[in-house]
């Protein structure tokens, strides 16, 4: 054996190479995947999720009372396979000669369950002003009332933290 080959194998049994798990959660329209994208960039990964990835459900039917007709919730969990998620995580995370040991995950419910937040080594969440915020959620197709952003969006995240 050489002793580059030497140096080589003596580093990795004492400094073993850890596969890092980055997530990072915020309201909608916080920046999640602007952050997941520059550092993906940074550090040259490719090894990234987001859970819109792992949307099962086109919102949920729901009866609100000041709503005039039943309203698709897609900010409950159940839109989203969760089980699926971590499987992938810890998947991808067990994977030997992982390019760059480092995954990202972004979603705004990432840290809803504490068996997945769990797998996440480094934990970021993005703050944003409520009303930056809704007006982010106006500019996009997906705005359909303050109300809805109000009693849905804004609740159902800070209820996940």
């Amino acid at each position: 054996m050489d002793k580059e080959n030497l140096n080589k194998d003596i580093n990795q049994i004492i400094y073993p190479r850890k596969t890092v798990v980055v997530g990072i959660t915020g309201l909608s329209r916080s920046g999640k995947s602007t952050l997941t994208k520059k550092l993906a960039e940074h550090y040259k990964t490719e090894n990234i999720f987001h859970m819109d990835n792992f949307l099962i459900h086109k919102g949920i039917m729901k009866n609100d009372p000041n709503w005039n007709s039943p309203i698709a919730d897609w900010e409950d969990p159940k839109c989203y396979d969760m089980d699926e998620c971590k499987k992938q995580i810890i998947t991808l995370k067990a994977k030997e000669n992982l390019k760059n040991n480092i995954i990202i995950v972004d979603g705004f419910l990432l840290f809803l369950r504490k068996d997945i937040a769990d797998l996440c080594d480094f934990k970021i969440y993005i703050e944003i002003d409520k009303e930056i915020a809704r007006e982010r959620r106006k500019s996009t197709k997906f705005y359909h009332s303050d109300y809805y952003f109000d009693e849905y969006i804004w609740k159902c995240f800070h209820s996940s933290l």
